[in-house]
């Protein structure tokens, strides 16, 4: 695959369900990122993606190294779904946690420091909420 340069557009909502799943299609691209002649920008492997990963019990540098010798975003889809034994039910327990993840006492002094928006905004309690508004603010010339 192709790497990508985060730098001038931010990677996929975390929303974009990508065979279903919420998260997966932002992760690639953060990992096409990382690859030689990628930039990460403000978006480095980790976060949200991270969780992800550990949901499904696979290492960063496991996805990374699938991604770098993919041709295509469907061969990592592919190749996902055959490490992970994906059913609909492990979507679904996927999904539900992502959109439950909520700033609390426990992480709110990281999510203000990391995304400005979240800290002007306190109402704003559902972390892909955040993502989504820290994107538009991070690239306010793009329609996202």
């Amino acid at each position: 695959m192709e790497p990508l340069d985060l730098s001038i557009r931010p990677p996929r909502s975390p929303r974009a369900k990508l065979d279903g799943l919420l998260v997966l299609a932002r992760t690639i691209d953060k990992w096409r990122a990382a690859l030689p002649g990628g930039t990460s920008g403000e978006y480095p492997p980790g976060g949200l993606s991270g969780m992800f990963l550990s949901f499904f019990e696979i290492s960063p540098q496991e996805l990374l190294d699938v991604v770098a010798a993919a041709q295509s975003e469907d061969d990592v889809v592919r190749w996902f779904r055959d490490r992970t034994g994906l059913t609909d039910e492990l979507r679904a327990a996927w999904n539900e946690e992502a959109e439950d993840h909520v700033v609390t006492d426990a992480n709110r002094a990281y999510v203000y420091k990391t995304y400005p928006v979240a800290a002007r905004n306190p109402q704003m309690t559902n972390l892909l909420d955040v993502l989504e508004a820290d994107d538009v603010e991070c690239f306010p010339e793009m329609k996202i």
